[in-house]
């Protein structure tokens, strides 16, 4: 008895006895005994702890995989940590993995963070080849953007001035541009143009001829003078081969050569190929202004005063339609006092010309407007210094522009209206007035695909209307070019005058003839140089059987 309790004091020296611990039943059972097997039992439990957490650190890291959850997988099936643990990857772990030691948390912390740090170095290599193999050439591909342009610039350009017209022949000359940009100028400060043209055709009797001629110097400057835009411009012309086809919108074409050889006969040949045109040289020099009443940005209302002085050489060939008609105008015909009333200027004379007008221009961009609109209202006449010259005229021009897509696709329309009254020189019943005069029923500015000088009247309209686009804009150096095409349906007509008289010159209105009206329509191809140069190609063909092809500058409006 007194050995049993010297064992139990012993006990309670080693071991705080606990009746709600287990530990304590093993020494009250077992003895020293049942203490050893306790001890083997704790180091076995450590040591399992420690292969576990070791199993962890040493699996292969491309092995491994770095799930949403944030435990180790192996694409989608058990890994061999998993397996070892006894869990699937879609389960949670059991407690006791909850609770290993730091040494093993750590170990997966620092497995899965190599994890993502491979994913990251092959996302970036991925992202590298890509970069190399397709974004740097579709980079190359892509159109690069234009360069800012220096708002204190002096812009140069020059182009040979080469082109075809039906009416003239092949043009060569050159132009040169020459545009000084600054801030608070619009559309610059000043813009001096030079043209050297003239155009070779075959002559009908053989070799080669020089038809016309064009030499200017123009210079327009709207930062002269606050509020003034001044265009001042001299200028040589001849055209040898003008169109006459008779006056009136019922003008016929006739081809009395066809009837003459020309090997037999080149003279008789030659002058019948004369037989619709005449030789007019006209030297003149013009000055206008352009004074600003009301402006809002770009939006601006302006009176514009014109003022031009011309001196007519007239050269009428023989046995031509013009000779025919001067002769037939000193008979005592009806017909023949319409044609003396109305056929004035056929002799050498000087003309003098003035006008007044407004301008109403809200266009984006004066060279290639994409919207906006340019309207203006005009009188003009001359007070007869010679020939007793003295006319007065009237225009009305409407121009509007939209676009429909960007600068890609833009529509244009112009319509105009023209009436002159008084002694008016025939050569200018195919042209209108304004402030951008020109021919109206022909040539390549008005009615396209309608020969110059077809229809002469004193009363004339005239309707345009284009599908302007461009696909292609590219950098040549620092200067941007574009390329772009458009189509085109033009329409108009002409009366010789108001009187009831004229109907033998004009026709009879009525549906069989389309009430007189002309059309023509086709299309083109448009290149911009900088921003003030544009060269235009137009293909046209007109429903009185001519086809017209132009090569230019600037859009016709």
């Amino acid at each position: 008895m007194r050995e049993k309790l010297k064992v139990q004091r012993r006990a309670k020296k080693t071991h705080k006895v606990s009746s709600e611990k287990p530990e304590t039943l093993f020494v009250r059972r077992g003895g020293a005994k049942a203490g050893l097997s306790h001890l083997l039992l704790c180091a076995m439990g450590i040591g399992v702890w420690l292969l576990w957490g070791g199993l962890a650190w040493s699996l292969p890291q491309s092995f491994q995989e770095t799930g949403s959850s944030g435990f180790l997988k192996n694409r989608g099936e058990r890994s061999l940590y998993a397996r070892l643990a006894g869990w699937s990857l879609e389960e949670t772990p059991p407690r006791h993995v909850a609770q290993a030691p730091k040494a093993a948390e750590d170990a997966a912390k620092k497995t899965e963070r190599n994890i993502k740090d491979t994913q990251e170095a092959l996302e970036a290599q991925k992202n590298k080849k890509t970069q190399i193999f397709v974004k740097r050439p579709l980079k190359a591909l892509a159109s690069k953007e234009p360069p800012k342009k220096d708002p204190n610039r002096l812009e140069i350009g020059g182009l040979p001035a080469v082109n075809y017209n039906i009416d003239t022949g092949f043009g060569v000359g050159v132009i040169l541009n020459l545009a000084r940009f600054a801030p608070g100028y619009y559309p610059y400060r000043w813009r001096l143009f030079l043209q050297i043209y003239t155009t070779l055709r075959p002559d009908p009797a053989g070799g080669v001829e020089n038809p016309y001629h064009s030499h200017f110097l123009e210079l327009d400057m709207p930062g002269i003078i606050e509020g003034v835009r001044l265009r001042a411009r001299v200028e040589f012309r001849r055209f040898s081969t003008a169109g006459y086809f008779g006056l009136g919108n019922d003008a016929q074409k006739a081809e009395p050569w066809n009837a003459i050889d020309s090997a037999a006969d080149p003279e008789g040949y030659r002058a019948a190929r004369r037989y619709q045109q005449y030789d007019r040289i006209y030297p003149f020099a013009s000055l206008g202004a352009r004074i600003a009443m009301w402006q809002r940005g770009k939006e601006r209302l302006e009176l514009f005063l014109t003022g031009a002085f011309t001196y007519n050489f007239m050269n009428v060939y023989p046995g031509s339609r013009l000779e025919q008609d001067i002769n037939e105008s000193k008979t005592n015909t009806a017909r023949a006092q319409e044609i003396r009333q109305q056929l004035r200027g056929v002799t050498q004379h000087a003309l003098l010309e003035g006008g007044v007008g407004l301008l109403w221009d809200t266009r984006d961009n004066e060279f290639t407007p994409q919207r906006g609109i340019l309207h203006e209202i005009s009188f003009r006449g001359s007070p007869g210094v010679d020939a007793n010259l003295s006319y007065a005229g009237f225009n009305a021009t409407l121009r509007f522009y939209q676009s429909i897509y960007k600068e890609y696709l833009v529509i244009a329309f112009r319509i105009l209206g023209d009436i002159m009254l008084g002694n008016v020189p025939f050569y200018l019943m195919a042209e209108h007035g304004g402030f951008f005069a020109g021919n109206t029923l022909g040539a390549g500015g008005g009615l396209r695909a309608i020969p110059t000088g077809r229809y002469h009247g004193k009363i004339k309209m005239l309707g345009n209307l284009e599908l302007r686009s461009k696909f292609l804009t590219f950098n040549i150096g620092t200067v941007p070019f574009s390329l772009g095409v458009l189509a085109f349906f033009d329409f108009g007509r002409a009366w010789l005058d108001f009187s009831g008289k004229t109907d033998i010159f004009d026709g009879i209105d009525n549906a069989a003839n389309l009430f007189g009206m002309k059309f023509s329509g086709g299309g083109g191809l448009r290149i911009q140089w900088g921003e003030s140069l544009v060269v235009r190609l137009d293909v046209g063909y007109s429903n009185i059987g001519e086809l017209g092809f132009y090569l230019d500058i600037a859009h016709i409006f």
